[in-house]
């Protein structure tokens, strides 16, 4: 197995995976500064819907993908957002003005968010 391997591809390969890694983890830790890390999760969490996409896409057909696999993705994504629901924000804000200021925080994009969403690319 070895004497056939070329051993040129071997860590090219490497430092290219290592890359990845490295860029996607420095992206997440930034994001990490300014954003809440439930929040964070479930922007990582976005990586479930990203790759059957882009799978579809490399095969040239989106609707190739299993509705089981979107399904997974979805109940992956559903979890997530559960799992990061501020439910103490949500009753120790009783007036309609703490409801909205709660509901525009979370509708806005910051640049954390940018660059966690860039780390589950």
């Amino acid at each position: 197995f070895w004497s056939k391997l070329n051993t040129l591809h071997l860590p090219i390969g490497g430092i290219e995976i290592g890359t990845y890694l490295f860029l996607g983890a420095t992206m997440q830790v930034m994001g990490l500064k300014t954003i809440p890390a439930d929040r964070a999760g479930f922007l990582v969490q976005l990586s479930t819907i990203f790759v059957p996409l882009v799978e579809g896409v490399m095969k040239g057909n989106p609707s190739a993908i299993s509705m089981r696999t979107w399904g997974a993705c979805g109940l992956a994504l559903a979890g997530i957002g559960i799992m990061s629901l501020d439910l103490d924000h949500q009753a120790t804000s009783e007036s309609l003005e703490g409801a909205i200021q709660a509901s525009t925080q979370m509708a806005s994009f910051s640049n954390g968010d940018f660059l966690t969403v860039g780390a589950a690319l």
